[in-house]
């Protein structure tokens, strides 16, 4: 199988990158010998601050594509030998793999997991959108 490598590059007005202003896509597909430089080429002067979130090869349970920074909705499961209630997760890449950590800590605890396509199938995960969305 051969890979996609597919980055969102996030635009900001600002240096700090709090003010969010659109994303583009661009990467390398493999299996179609392409190369999308999309926002590469074109230089944005009104947003000229960014930062990339690369494709984690990974979908949703509704065919969105997973990549870094992205908010999923992780539905009420069991784990081990307790229910662990609904909540928001952003998706991040760290020591060599990509994770999903809780937003908000609704009962104390700070729920975090490894993301793979299994953890897609048995949570029933959905993409709800991305971290430079949120208002702060």
């Amino acid at each position: 199988m051969k890979r996609q490598l597919k980055f969102k590059r996030y635009f900001f007005k600002d240096k700090e990158c709090k003010e969010y202003s659109h994303f583009e896509k661009w990467g390398i597909d493999e299996e179609n010998n392409s190369f999308n430089t999309g926002c590469l080429i074109d230089t944005n002067e009104l947003a000229p601050y960014y930062t990339d979130a690369q494709y984690t090869n990974i979908n949703d349970d509704y065919i969105d594509e997973l990549y870094e920074y992205d908010i999923i909705e992780v539905p009420a499961h069991y784990e081990g030998s307790s229910w662990v209630m609904e909540y928001k997760a952003v998706i991040l890449f760290e020591d060599g793999c990509y994770i999903f950590r809780e937003i908000s800590k609704y009962d104390g605890h700070l729920y975090e997991s490894e993301l793979n396509s299994c953890t897609v199938i048995n949570l029933n995960l959905k993409k709800i959108g991305h971290i430079f969305e949120q208002k702060n």
